[in-house]
Order: structure tokens, then C-alpha cells, then sequence
């Protein structure tokens, strides 16, 4: 609490008495604790004397260190390095010693210390939907230490709104992200290195219409958002993250059962047919991870089933392969009669042209079971070559609508 003490200088001799004016020079009572004293000038010469006007002094409660205007400067995604920010602050103008410094993670509520140094580099793993970054100082000088000071900011991360498949809109939804000056989104394909839907509109991002991201080399792989801090597109410094599934995101693909979060694009995962006035549907060969979805995965019938590899390189996509009866069988059952895909409709609209529904060039590259008219399998649709019955291929399903 501040205290008040009034004082009248004077520019003549003076002799101060305590009290409320009278000529008492002994305090009947010493106070237990400071108060505001009035004090009465009496003068030693009759002559008038000039005063100063009174003042006020004001005691300062607390003249401890402080920390203050503290920022975290630096892009907020794993593998960046924050720097923390903040101006020392003393009234009694003590140079600062060797503040403290804290970095803390925050993931699902919990609080976790993972650096002491006025710098951090987010590590990969601490990104994540609603994570958080917290900088503290406490300031410290020779003579005291001051009262802890943090400032709280979000981990970038951002969720893509709408459907991953054919006429589909993606609208991105970006949180702790920096001032960047072009976007662009960008596909993991290495036969599309071309960017996709730049927007050259600074901290703005176009939809990605699904239909117009090149499908034909896109699909099956999973897509990424990238963002510039300068001038220059896809150079090492733009920071791109990959859309992963959220609840407003639907008809992507799940290919990777490590990780269910990473989502392909599902272009056409279902294409309708009309052959000789008859109307099928046919099914994109199922992924590992689609297969393992179904309770039929678990069915000892299938139970001898085997990934294929559907898309090679590093984002790998793996298929399904089982014997020709155990084919037919899960095409029965999961999709419909009448069963693995004929010969000819394989041939002639299924996957050995591929590129007529845009699915990936690897799908006409492996060797797939089909059924001919008589009911017998065979491999390689054009050639007819009797399957062996014994070992497991791809296939793909076909379904007549009624």
C-alpha cells in the first residue's frame, strides 16, 4: 500500500513537531507501524518565512525484476527453430544475470518441459491438431529474482473440409500458422511435381477441386499443403504437411494400417459400366488396409490372404492377393455376384485400362485372377492362361446392377 507523507520545506530555520499542531514536542503514543506523519514547521524567528507547496512521495510495493512484451518468434512446425522474446525490465536499474528460461509442450492437456535454453526446434512429433507451445522467463538479476512470465501459442496444423474423390471440394482450415506469402498444394507423386491450386495472395490458400489435380497420376496418393515464406515456389525452404483424416473429411482412402490417419486420394474407387446393354459395377482392387477393415478379414477363409503392392515408392501402397476361389469368395461376399471380374470386362473397362478411370498406372502392372464365361480362372486376360489354383494373385470385384 502507498504511503503519503506530506512535508513543507521551508527557507527559514525550522523545528518539526510531531502532533496536530500544538506546541507538544513528545508523542504521547509511538505508532506500532509507519503512518502518514503531519508535520507542523515552527519558526525560531518572528519574521514570515516562504514555504514550498506540499508533495507527495510515493513508495514503490515492488521493485523486483520483471519480464515483459514476451513473444515466440519463428515458424511453428517441427524441425523450425523458436527463438524467445522479451525486454528486462528494473526499477532499480539492476543488469540482468542469467535469466531462466522454459520450453513447454502441451499435447492433450498435459504440460511437458522439453527445453531450458532461450531457443527450442520443435521435433516433428510435436506437432499435432490443438498442440501448444509455451515460452516462460523467469528474470534475474544479482539481487533478486522476479515472478515467472509465459506466453502461449498454437503449433501449426491444419485440417482439410470436404471429399477426397471424385467431384469433391478440399477447403483447408489453417491454425498457428505464419504470415506466408504463397500457397500451393502439392501431390506425393513423383510423376506430379507440378503445383497444384497456387494462390499467390498472401496467407491465403485456394481449394483444391479434386477433379482438376490430375487424377490420373494423383490418385491413391495422399496430398500435401504447402506454404511459402517468400517469393520463390517449391524450393527447400516452402513448408508442406500432408492432409491427414479428420471427421470433415470424407472419401479418402486409408492405404497405410500403421498409420490410419494418412489418406489417399479415392478417385473412382467405384466405377459404373454398361457392356451389352448389361449394367456392372466395378470395384478399384480393395488396399491391405481396406481388406483388414472387414470382419471377413478375420474369417479363416481368409485368413491366408497376402498384400500385393499396389503403388511402389515411399508413400507404398499394398493390395490384397488370395487364390482364385478365396477371390471369388470375398467378392461375393463383400461386394456382390457375380464375383472376381470376367476376363473381358477386365480387358476391355477394367483395370488393365486404367488410365479410362484415372486409378494408377501400377494397377495394370500386376498379374490379376479373372473368370471367364464358363466359370474357369485364369491369368492375364487377353492370353487365357489357366490360373493356378494353388497360388494368389490381385483381382478385382464386379457386381451386376440390378
Amino acid at each position: 500500500m502507498l504511503k503519503k507523507i506530506f512535508v513543507a520545506a521551508c527557507t527559514a530555520s525550522l523545528m518539526a513537531y510531531a502532533g496536530s499542531g500544538d506546541d507538544s514536542t513528545t508523542p504521547t503514543k509511538k505508532p506500532s507501524k509507519p503512518e502518514a506523519i503531519n508535520v507542523t514547521p515552527k519558526v525560531s524567528t518572528p519574521n514570515d518565512v516562504a514555504c514550498t507547496p506540499e508533495e507527495t512521495v510515493r513508495a514503490v510495493k515492488d521493485s523486483k525484476p520483471r519480464a515483459m512484451d514476451i513473444e515466440i518468434q519463428g515458424a511453428r512446425f517441427g524441425e523450425h527453430t523458436l527463438y524467445g522474446q522479451y525486454k528486462y525490465f528494473d526499477l532499480n536499474k539492476d543488469p540482468q544475470t542469467s535469466s531462466l528460461f522454459e520450453w513447454i509442450v502441451i499435447k492433450n492437456n498435459i504440460d511437458t518441459v522439453v527445453s531450458r535454453e532461450q531457443s527450442y526446434t520443435l521435433q516433428m512429433s510435436d506437432e499435432g491438431k490443438g498442440n501448444q507451445i509455451r515460452f516462460c522467463v523467469t528474470p534475474l538479476n544479482a539481487k533478486e529474482q522476479g515472478d515467472i512470465q509465459c506466453v502461449t501459442e498454437d503449433i501449426a496444423w491444419f485440417e482439410g473440409f470436404g471429399e477426397f474423390k471424385e467431384g469433391g471440394v478440399i477447403t483447408p482450415y489453417l491454425v498457428g500458422y505464419p504470415n506466408f506469402k504463397l500457397s500451393y498444394w502439392k501431390s506425393a507423386s513423383n510423376m506430379l511435381t507440378a503445383a497444384m491450386a497456387l494462390d499467390l495472395i498472401h496467407a491465403q490458400v485456394k481449394p483444391l477441386i479434386v477433379d482438376t489435380a490430375d487424377p490420373s497420376f494423383s490418385n491413391l496418393y495422399p496430398i500435401s499443403l504447402c506454404v511459402s515464406l517468400d517469393h520463390d515456389i517449391q524450393n527447400d525452404d516452402d513448408i508442406c504437411r500432408e492432409m491427414k483424416a479428420n471427421s470433415n473429411l470424407n472419401g479418402g482412402m486409408v492405404f497405410d494400417f500403421n498409420d490410419t490417419s494418412r489418406v489417399a486420394m479415392n478417385y473412382k474407387r467405384e466405377v459404373n459400366v454398361t457392356i451389352s446393354g448389361k449394367k456392372y459395377r466395378i470395384r478399384r482392387p480393395y488396399t491391405w488396409a481396406e481388406f483388414k477393415e472387414f470382419n471377413l478379414a478375420k474369417d479363416p477363409e481368409f485368413l491366408s490372404a497376402e498384400p500385393s503392392i499396389m503403388r511402389e515408392g515411399f508413400n507404398m501402397v499394398r493390395g490384397v492377393k488370395m487364390t482364385p476361389i478365396q477371390a471369388n469368395n470375398f467378392c461375393l461376399r463383400a461386394y456382390g455376384a457375380p464375383g472376381v471380374i470376367s476376363s473381358s470386362i477386365n480387358l476391355s473397362d477394367g483395370v488393365i485400362p486404367s488410365g479410362r478411370h484415372q486409378w494408377p498406372i501400377y494397377l495394370a502392372l500386376q498379374t490379376y485372377v479373372t473368370k471367364e464365361p464358363n466359370g474357369e480362372f485364369v491369368i492375364d486376360s487377353n492370353k487365357h492362361i489357366p490360373a493356378d489354383m494353388s497360388s494368389k494373385y490381385a483381382f478385382a470385384c464386379l457386381a451386376a446392377v440390378p
